[in-house]
């Protein structure tokens, strides 16, 4: 007899499922709706186990989806979870697809009513049917559960749930405009959600929330919390919620502020730039004075006084309205212009039209360090390090020379020439002082004559000045002369360092240096007491004047230093500087034999009726005799052909003839030397060529000579080309194509 499936034997051997609510629990879902996480809900799992429940088996017959049987044997399976936070909740999630239309709404109802509880078991019914609701929407689209309800059940969970401390301070407005409507009010009626509101204290934990967002002036963020509350208080169930919900409402309603303005100042700002520029954003915020304003700024000008309301409008604009634009613009520019707004107008707590005139023409500036320089420049200059000052006053009358709103705004008697003025004076007084303790610095000299330049430069500041000073601040010299008259203290001892020192105290400072010799004591003539060292030139015959300087420092003769400064001025542009490059260079045996070829051709380029002034020729004798002895040798060993070497004596015949051989010359030059040197450069030359004729068919593997190659030279630091022409390095020496030419 076969066995019967009702029979011991045949159960013996069947593998019983376990209970599907023990399955349910399984799969975990009751501690994630616990843990708040009901987007982790593994919904298709727990609805493949219904499926399975109700499909049919030896031991029932199985139920259709929406019908009353399936009703049946669903109500029959969560007895298990009656009366079981949670777990409830997940269980009819987990079967909610299969219930009939009717059953399910009243699972909605059923979840709903187990909320009215009082006491501490409130708020964990609340969590569990907030997740329920988000998740049934998603369930049950046939139901035409209202299409905001997922929303608003959102937001509201994320009132009620723990929240971390990292997340945003969840908002009600969303809920406050949804609820009391019709299609909301049967699953989420306003008293269920007043009760949740006031469970939670979302009304002191919002006034905390927000008194922080105004202590750090995050309008934005505090806007998100309460922007439109006053549009709500119009609607009776939203008016009835926002004493539960809405903390301060007299100022935090009527706030409308600009909604982009408020979104760059927190999205573009630090903490700290936020901070420090709290009196500009407060007229952006709520009005606390208790006028139920819109905005601060419509009731009170914060801390700028009672002046600034007196202020009349400009254009139709009142001052506030202009100057958060102003601050708007200020925010967009950057760290520059922001610490610009907080030197001129923040920490003074002074708004006028001026003042904003001020800070819109730094704005106009393209160059960054110009806006830095006129905040150095608007500090308190009795605060602070004399060269930073030096420096500020620099950069500032250079960035105004080509802007006419920054001289109109800041040249006046009252300001920039009367402070610029004494920073120079200052500064000079300083460096006079360290000349005289032998402890100045190069540096602060050069920056002391830049702004001494830029005072010179600024003529809409000339009016406030007088003639002389003017004249005087034009007679200032270059970078090259300071840098060369250090030079010459950094080497001089004894009373040789008061030379130059009192140069540089005249000519810098534009004053006598305290331990002076008075004009009644003799003393050697200087070449800056030559009034030629006094007059305005332009800039490339200006630099010549001070490398002039330098030479007469090195033993030029200070009258024919001189006379090459004037005749300067009636020299070609080109020649002028043409020597002052040749001068620029360190002084080598080819730089004097460059010179000697540049002054050579412009005599040969007249013809050889008009030579050099005589000036010019003594400056090149002035500097062979700089050069140690044997020049005539050295000079026939570096220069490669023979055509460049009698080139040169050729020059140095055009300008003097026979001036430069001894005694005379004092260089060492004698007729008899030069004709050594160049027979013996003929005969090198023959030979090379004679080499150059019996390899020229044997592939080039004949003899190389060192000489006649780049590859060395005798002179140290010097290389020569494929044309025989010397250079030293990269500097500006005379170009040696000269050298190969008639």
């Amino acid at each position: 007899m076969s066995p019967t499936p009702t029979s011991p034997r045949f159960t013996a051997h069947m593998p019983f499922r376990s209970p599907w609510h023990e399955q349910i629990r399984a799969t975990g879902v009751v501690d994630q709706l616990k843990d708040g996480r009901y987007d982790l809900f593994p919904l298709e799992k727990c609805q493949a186990l219904t499926n399975n429940l109700l499909k049919p088996s030896l031991f029932n017959r199985g139920a259709q989806h929406g019908t009353q049987d399936a009703d049946i044997i669903l109500v029959g399976e969560l007895a298990p979870f009656e009366n079981e936070n949670f777990a409830l909740e997940a269980a009819v999630l987990a079967c909610l697809h299969a219930f009939s239309p009717e059953a399910a709404l009243g699972q909605l109802r059923k979840a709903r009513g187990r909320c009215y509880v009082h006491g501490p078991l409130f708020f964990q019914h609340a969590r569990a049917y907030l997740q329920f609701l988000i998740l049934a929407c998603d369930i049950r689209p046939d139901l035409y559960l209202p299409d905001d309800l997922p929303s608003i059940a959102k937001d509201l969970f994320d009132v009620v749930k723990e929240r971390d401390a990292k997340e945003p301070f969840p908002s009600v407005l969303g809920v406050l405009r949804v609820v009391g409507k019709e299609t909301c009010e049967e699953h989420l009626p306003p008293d269920l959600v007043q009760m949740m509101l006031r469970d939670v204290s979302y009304k002191e934990k919002l006034r905390i929330e927000l008194h922080k967002l105004r202590g750090d002036r995050k309008w934005h963020s505090a806007y998100r919390l309460v922007g439109g509350s006053r549009e709500l208080s119009r609607k009776p169930a939203a008016a009835r919620l926002l004493p539960h919900a809405l903390p301060d409402r007299v100022f935090w309603m009527p706030w409308a502020p600009d909604r982009s303005r408020i979104i760059a100042w927190e999205k573009q700002l630090s903490d700290s730039d936020r901070n420090s520029l709290a009196y500009a954003f407060d007229l952006e915020g709520p009005d606390t004075t208790g006028h139920q304003r819109q905005l601060l700024r419509y009731s009170s000008s914060g801390v700028f006084g009672l002046d600034t309301d007196h202020l009349l409008p400009v254009n139709g604009r009142q001052i506030l309205d202009s100057f958060l634009e102003v601050v708007d613009r200020v925010v967009a520019r950057g760290p520059e212009a922001i610490s610009l707004l907080k030197t001129v107008c923040i920490k003074p707590k002074q708004l006028n039209w001026q003042v904003l005139d001020r800070i819109e023409a730094a704005l106009e500036l393209n160059s960054l360090d110009g806006i830095r320089a006129l905040d150095a420049y608007m500090r308190d200059f009795s605060k602070g390090d004399l060269s930073e000052r030096v420096q500020a006053c620099t950069t500032v009358l250079t960035t105004s020379a080509d802007a006419p709103r920054l001289q109109n705004v800041f040249g006046n008697s009252r300001d920039l020439a009367r402070r610029a003025y004494r920073v120079f004076a200052e500064a000079a007084g300083y460096l006079c002082e360290q000349l005289d303790k032998r402890q100045a610095s190069e540096r602060f000299a050069i920056n002391t004559a830049h702004l001494g330049h830029a005072l010179a430069s600024a003529t809409w500041l000339h009016e406030y000045w007088q003639d002389g000073f003017i004249e005087e601040l034009k007679g200032i010299p270059d970078d090259y002369y300071i840098s060369s008259t250090f030079k010459a203290l950094r080497t001089s001892s004894g009373d040789q360092y008061f030379d130059p020192c009192d140069d540089l105290a005249s000519r810098v400072c534009l004053s006598k240096r305290a331990g002076a010799v008075p004009a009644d004591v003799s003393r050697p003539p200087r070449l800056s007491d030559n009034p030629i060292f006094s007059i305005s030139l332009d800039r490339d015959r200006a630099q010549l004047r001070d490398m002039l300087y330098q030479e007469s420092l090195e033993g030029f003769s200070h009258d024919e230093a001189a006379a090459c400064v004037r005749q300067s001025q009636r020299e070609h542009d080109s020649f002028v500087r043409k020597v002052r490059d040749l001068l620029m260079v360190a002084n080598s045996d080819m730089a004097c034999v460059n010179l000697a070829a540049w002054l050579g051709r412009q005599h040969a380029s007249g013809g050889g009726v008009t030579p050099p002034e005589e000036c010019w020729r003594q400056l090149l004798m002035h500097k062979m005799r700089r050069r140690p002895s044997g020049l005539m040798e050295r000079v026939g060993d570096a220069l490669t052909t023979s055509k460049n070497w009698v080139d040169w004596m050729n020059h140095l015949q055009w300008l003097y003839g026979d001036r430069h051989f001894d005694p005379e010359g004092g260089l060492g030059f004698t007729p008899e030397g030069f004709r050594a040197v160049t027979t013996r450069k003929m005969g090198i030359g023959r030979s090379i060529s004679m080499s150059t004729n019996s390899t020229g068919s044997s592939g080039g593997s004949g003899l190389f000579s060192p000489r006649l190659s780049g590859a060395s030279s005798p002179v140290s630091g010097y290389s020569s080309g494929s044309n025989g022409i010397f250079s030293q390095g990269s500097s500006a020496g005379f170009s040696g194509a000269l050298l190969g030419k008639d």
